[in-house]
């Protein structure tokens, strides 16, 4: 079957561990992304492509998406759909067969003008992915069927005929007159006619329930009764139902919520001054510009904080990110926006940054520090280990690894072993990643380690930028000790 988040159904997609959903506080912004729409649709973010390839077709055709135009076309795709939904479950509602046989026919009309609005407005879009093509050619199959157009043809004959009735209702002397009527357009049309109203929007009390009222039913009898054949043709068409609707179409309604709720998100971010980017893949460059934490931007959206950009960049024989500095300077919140630019990444979704390069990671992984457990009764150093364990045993080659705060209960010595170890280990399996500590010294650890820090002002108030220049002597200390004096090489200097 057709989809367009999955290029080939044999392969299959990579569930995203809770752990870093939570971790990097993707689950925040997935929450701003699906808003209104739906569990079903929030859970499209929950599975991973299964590689690159896969998380290429995505890309293109997220590339396609963010043309002028081409949402819009989706959407209104979509309130077709919702509109045949409506009618569908309505039809079923009612036992009498002259109401069953109305809304069917309105059902059916309203399947085959979403794909023939399809038909219509993709082609002249220029699109240029993969996906894209297949789902025109597959439009184009499946509307140039001889069985298409003749179903099509009785379906637009009796929906022409059934909009076309009109009737003229006249009460007089506590008596309702129904006679035929003429005239062309809808009953709001003619309610805005008659009731000029400066910028009224009008409705058709008829259509605000699906019971119906005695004049109406009177209505109707009358109606069918002049137009017998129309009635006989009409309750034909719904004894010979037959199944009409193709899964890829039910289908794409959904998938394509996946780009399109993305897509209108990148625009309210965007509107507040934040950038997003394709990114790209360039063998196993690892560089990004304009780096900052979506989810920490969406918190900001309405209020007159700003996310604090970052640059970053893995230069040959360079694997870990090692970010030390001061207490809240912005070490972990940098750590997460690199998790996050992964992430979206790997789901073939714009990131956010102004420009970035990185290998596809065939695996994301996070390890961020715990409370202590009072439920199981360890300490929290039990329950690192226990986490980091399976993180440890999976051998990824092709993983990025965010690490916040490990072994921070540990003795300084010990913390630093194993902290080294851990590094070297997940260096030594070709991981990527970035380690936040308050160790200066794993910033030496390796070879393959790169030194960033929080940078301070010339006041040593907190800039939130992250510099790449080697762990300071002062940075595991709290910053408000550094600027008045109180470390202890401070303090021992002054009582010299």
């Amino acid at each position: 079957m057709f989809s367009i988040l999955v290029k080939d159904d044999e392969k299959l997609s990579v569930k995203v561990p809770y752990a870093l959903i939570s971790d990097l506080n993707i689950d925040r912004i997935i929450r701003l992304v699906t808003a209104g729409l739906g569990d079903d649709v929030k859970k499209l973010y929950d599975l991973f492509p299964a590689d690159a390839e896969e998380a290429e077709y995505r890309r293109e055709i997220f590339a396609d998406i963010k043309k002028e135009g081409v949402a819009e076309i989706f959407s209104c795709f979509q309130d077709i759909l919702d509109e045949w939904a409506d009618c569908k479950e309505k039809k079923e509602k009612f036992d009498i067969s002259l109401q069953q046989c109305v809304w069917y026919i309105r059902e059916v009309h309203a399947y085959l003008a979403a794909v023939e609005l399809l038909k219509e407005k993709l082609p002249p879009m220029g699109f240029e992915s993969e996906g894209m093509k297949r789902l025109m050619a597959f439009i184009d199959e499946y509307t140039g069927t001889e069985e298409y157009k003749s179903y099509k043809e009785t379906v637009y004959a009796l929906y022409d005929e059934l909009v076309g009735f009109r009737v003229k209702i006249t009460y007089t002397r506590d008596k309702f007159v129904i006679t035929e009527g003429s005239g062309k357009g809808t009953y709001q049309d003619a309610l805005g006619e008659h009731f000029n109203c400066k910028d009224a929007t009008f409705r058709n009390p008829y259509l605000n329930g699906v019971e119906t009222s005695d004049i109406e039913y009177e209505t109707a009898k009358m109606l069918m009764k002049k137009n017998k054949a129309f009635a006989e043709w009409a309750e034909a068409f719904l004894l010979n139902a037959k199944d009409y609707v193709r899964e890829e179409i039910l289908l794409l309604k959904k998938e394509v919520t996946y780009y399109t709720a993305y897509y209108r998100f990148m625009e309210r971010m965007q509107k507040q001054g934040l950038r997003f980017t394709a990114g790209r893949t360039d063998g196993d460059k690892f560089s990004v510009n304009g780096l900052y934490d979506l989810a920490l931007a969406c918190a900001y959206s309405e209020s007159e904080n700003v996310v604090v950009p970052n640059d970053a960049e893995l230069k040959e024989g360079e694997s870990f990110f090692v970010v030390t500095g001061p207490n809240q300077g912005g070490k972990t919140t940098f750590a997460r926006s690199l998790g996050q630019l992964v992430f979206f990444y790997k789901m073939g979704l714009d990131v956010p940054a102004t420009k970035a390069t990185l290998p596809f990671f065939g695996t994301l992984l996070t390890h961020f520090s715990v409370e202590e457990s009072n439920a199981t009764g360890r300490g929290k150093l039990v329950d690192e280990l226990e986490r980091l364990k399976p993180i440890m045993e999976k051998r990824e080659h092709n993983a990025f690894i965010v690490i916040n705060e490990l072994f921070t209960t540990a003795a300084h010595l010990d913390a630093c072993v194993m902290g080294e170890k851990v590094l070297k280990y997940l260096i030594g399996e070709g991981a990527k990643g970035a380690y936040v500590t308050h160790l200066n010294e794993l910033s030496e650890a390796d070879g393959a380690v790169v030194s960033l820090t929080a940078e301070l002002d010339e006041n040593l108030n907190r800039t939130f930028k992250i510099a790449r220049k080697a762990a300071r002597e002062y940075v595991g200390t709290n910053a408000l000790t550094v600027k008045y004096g109180l470390t202890y090489e401070q303090i021992k200097e002054r009582l010299a």
